[in-house]
């Protein structure tokens, strides 16, 4: 029984090491499943979606909590079936979007709690 305590106290303190890295290739992998059909393979935009890898995105969210930014991406999209992704998977999209414009911050794993994204802000 203790063993179990052990080795699950040991994978905790490995999660809360990660440095993002696997979030962002989940994230990578959800956008192009999720996002590139709008935003573009490359997150360059198309039509009237706009690009999420851009000087005008980063400008615009640079210093906002990135809570806002999960909250929008969990209440809008995808545009066809909006409030479909979980928790897990809006970070994910988040943490991949924020690499690609070098505004991940320290790049360790975003948190779920959107309490703990308030404190988060985007770029810093």
């Amino acid at each position: 029984m203790k063993r179990w305590i052990v080795i699950a106290g040991m994978g905790a303190l490995l999660v809360a090491a990660s440095d993002g890295r696997e979030q962002i290739e989940r994230g990578t992998a959800l956008y192009g499943e999720q996002c590139a059909s709008c935003h573009g393979a490359r997150m360059e935009g198309q039509d009237v979606a706009p690009a999420l890898r851009s000087p005008a995105f980063a400008s615009e969210w640079h210093g906002r909590p990135v809570a806002d930014l999960t909250w929008r991406i969990n209440s809008t999209m995808p545009q066809n079936a909006p409030g479909t992704l979980d928790a897990a998977q809006t970070n994910a999209i988040a943490a991949a979007i924020l690499h690609a414009n070098d505004q991940h911050g320290d790049g360790a794993e975003l948190p779920e709690s959107p309490a703990a994204q308030k404190t988060l802000l985007i770029g810093q």
